[in-house]
Parts: structure tokens; C-alpha cells; sequence
């Protein structure tokens, strides 16, 4: 079975029914973007439907950011990698883990299993961390559809606490998300062909698909075992 979803850049979204988390959070997920999307800042997530922007990533078209929304005077800092350390064409492992216990926390990026440079773009944050009420949407912008995500996602994993280096590396290897259960909120596969992914955590209930289709190609980990790949 193939692994892996198409987002149109457009229209396409998988809307979950998650709309909290802990101040520590994780995200994993393999993207493969083929533009940038949706006014050069497609969404890998966003968290807005109705209310205000309060958390997202987005793809520029050579790096990715994390934003997080804070009720302070500097209200939306944003962490991102380097550019040039995320193209168009091949599969990337991506990991963001970001703790907003303090405001002097950076987001850490880990690029296929590895941590990578951070650039903090704004001033500390002050206050405390904005939150709405809306669902995570990954793959576009939920309230108007304008940061369509270009590109193929697969295996979309969230968990309420900092993922170790090793955990990272381990998810980039083909470790399963349920391997790591402690804390594990949501786990999409995204093997469905564009029907409603379940959520193989068990926690919650299928996220909703529009106008999704099965990926021509699976990240590598889902080629013929979990670590194969890795010695071809």
C-alpha cells in the first residue's frame, strides 16, 4: 500500500479534531514539496479555521518556519532552518520540537533525523502563549484555503513532549510514532488515498480529507521495510 499524500497547493487539507496541546509539543511528518504553495508560504499545519493565527509551519520554497503566536508585545516570532536546507523534489524528514514554558526557547528543527541551525526572526517573545479553539489543519490554511501545501505529505505525528535526538533520528530510520507512546496526541499515516484518515493513536477521531490523492511515491522508510533503504 502507498504511503503518502498529494496537496493540490489549492484546495487540499486533512483537518483533524485536535485543538489543544501542552506547552511542549512535537511534530513529525515527511514532506516532499514540489513549489512553495499557497503565496509562497504553504502550510506543512496551520491551527486557524475561524480564530486568530496562533501556531503553523510553513514551506517558503527552501527552508520551513515555525511561528507561534504569543499575547505579548512581540507577538510572532518565527524559528527557521537555514535556506537551501529544504527543496523541491525529494522526500525530507521533518521534526519541530518547541517548549513555550520559556519565552527564551527556540523551536528545534531536525532535518532527516538531525538537528539543525536555528534563526530566531524577532525579538524574544513576551506574555504568554495566544490559543484559539480551532483545529490543527495540516496541509493549508483552514480559514480561507490561501496557503495551500505543494507537494506529497506522509506519516503526520504529534505528541504533548520533546522527542529526543535519538527519537527523532529513529522516526527518519522508520520507526513507527506508536513506538513512542508516551504522550503520542495524533498519528496519521496518510495511506488512505485521499478518504478520511484514521488515527492510529486512538485517541481521536478520523481527520477529514478534501481533495486529497494518493502520493505516486512513499517516503523512503515505506519502500520494502522499515531500514532497508538506508544501506541501498
Amino acid at each position: 500500500m502507498s504511503v503518502g499524500l498529494t496537496f493540490n497547493g489549492v484546495s487540499s487539507k486533512l483537518t483533524t479534531d485536535l485543538t489543544s496541546h501542552s506547552a511542549t509539543v512535537t511534530y513529525s511528518v515527511w514532506i516532499r514539496p514540489v513549489t512553495a504553495g499557497g503565496a509562497n508560504l504553504g502550510r506543512v499545519f496551520d491551527k486557524r479555521t475561524v480564530g486568530a493565527e496562533v501556531e503553523l509551519i510553513d514551506y517558503t520554497g527552501s527552508n520551513l518556519e515555525f511561528n507561534r503566536s504569543w499575547n505579548g508585545g512581540t507577538s510572532f516570532p518565527a524559528w527557521v532552518t537555514t535556506a537551501g536546507t529544504v527543496l523541491a523534489g525529494p522526500w525530507v524528514a521533518v521534526g519541530l520540537s518547541y517548549d513555550s514554558g520559556l519565552t527564551t526557547n527556540n523551536g528545534i528543527w531536525y532535518l532527516d533525523g538531525v538537528s539543525v541551525a536555528v534563526t530566531q526572526l524577532g525579538a524574544d517573545p513576551t506574555g504568554s502563549v495566544d490559543s484559539n479553539a480551532d483545529p490543527i489543519v495540516i496541509g493549508n490554511r483552514g480559514s480561507d484555503n490561501a496557503r495551500g501545501f505543494d507537494g506529497d505529505m506522509a506519516s503526520f505525528a504529534i505528541w504533548d513532549r520533546i522527542l529526543t535526538a535519538a527519537e527523532h533520528l529513529s522516526l527518519f530510520q522508520g520507526a513507527d510514532p506508536r513506538s513512542m507512546a508516551t504522550n503520542l496526541l495524533r498519528y496519521y499515516r496518510m495511506d488512505q488515498g485521499g478518504a478520511n484518515e484514521p488515527d492510529l493513536a486512538g485517541i481521536g477521531a478520523n481527520a477529514t480529507a478534501t481533495n486529497l490523492t494518493t502520493s505516486g511515491t512513499s517516503p523512503p522508510p515505506f519502500r520494502g521495510g522499515p531500514t532497508a533503504w538506508l544501506t541501498a
